[in-house]
């Protein structure tokens, strides 16, 4: 009966749940998580440094958000 139960959950999976497999390492994760949190660290680093030098219009931080997009 479990058989049963695993298949129809497998037929009846959306597509983004189907994508989502659990072959990913936890040091995986950890690692994307630890690269994000660097980025947002680097880009709250040089809005502070422009507003603290008073070159920190909404162009500057328009500028400093494009350059460090996520991926």
């Amino acid at each position: 009966m479990r058989q049963k139960w695993i298949q129809y959950a497998k037929n009846t999976a959306t597509p983004g749940y189907a994508i989502m497999q659990h072959n990913r390492s936890l040091a995986n994760h950890q690692f994307e998580i630890n690269e994000l949190r660097r980025r947002i660290n680097a880009i709250d680093a040089i809005l502070e440094s422009e507003v603290f030098e008073g070159q920190g219009g909404p162009e500057a931080q328009i500028a400093a958000r494009e350059q460090f997009q996520f991926a």
